[in-house]
This record gives C-alpha cells, sequence and structure tokens, in this order.
C-alpha cells in the first residue's frame, strides 16, 4: 500500500511539475501576444496618456523634460531604436542630467508607437 501511494505521489509531483514548466512557456507568449495587441488597441496618444508621460512632457512646453515638438526637432527616424531603448530603459544625458523614468512595463512596440508619433510633430 505505501509503495503505490508513493508512485501516485511521485506521477502527481512529475504531472505538476510538468504543467507549471507549459504554463510558464505558455505565460510568456501569451504576455507577448497580449503586449501586443495592447499596442494595437491603444494609439499612441492613449499610450502617452496612460503612462506617466506627461508629469514631465507636454507637446509644446518644455517641463521638466523636453518638449515633443523639441524631441522631434532634435531626432529623426533613424533614432527610433534608441529613443525607443531610452523610454523603455530610462537614463540621462540626452537633455541634461535630468534622468528619464524608465517604463519597463512597455513593449517594444508600444514605445516606437510613441516615438512614432512625437516625431510626426515637427
Amino acid at each position: 500500500m505505501k509503495v503505490s501511494k508513493r508512485k501516485n505521489c511521485t506521477h502527481l509531483y512529475v504531472g505538476l511539475v510538468l504543467l507549471c514548466i507549459a504554463s510558464s512557456c505558455n505565460r510568456t507568449t501569451n504576455a507577448a501576444a497580449e503586449s501586443a495587441a495592447m499596442g494595437q488597441l491603444m494609439s499612441a496618444e492613449e499610450l502617452l496618456a496612460a503612462n506617466d508621460c506627461a508629469a514631465c512632457h507636454h507637446q509644446k512646453e518644455s517641463i521638466i523634460g523636453p518638449s515633443y515638438i523639441q524631441i522631434a526637432e532634435r531626432y529623426t527616424t533613424k533614432d527610433i531604436s534608441m529613443l525607443t531603448d531610452k523610454i523603455i530603459k530610462g537614463g540621462k544625458g540626452n537633455w541634461g542630467e535630468t534622468p528619464m523614468t524608465a517604463h519597463p512595463g512597455l513593449s517594444q512596440a508600444e514605445a516606437t508607437e510613441m516615438v512614432n508619433y512625437i516625431l510626426k510633430m515637427k
């Protein structure tokens, strides 16, 4: 009787481990798909409003950081990758010593959508 219970417990344990592994793989895939879907569902304006962008940036006025128009005048489409990384990872030095807040919750697609929108404000 004890051997049978151990076998059942072992099978149950192995099954749970496999289920956890499968779930984590699915979760990564689903998170990427959900993030991509959010980027498609939310416009750049909505993404800017949904994040803390307005605390430091406005379209025409320089507040803590540069205005969107100042960013559009300084950078081109060649800088999209760098600007996207700056939104996601944060940093400082491009506009002085005031740091840019990181936004790691944004996907690459969402940040790129925001950058493209800002660069069109010239």
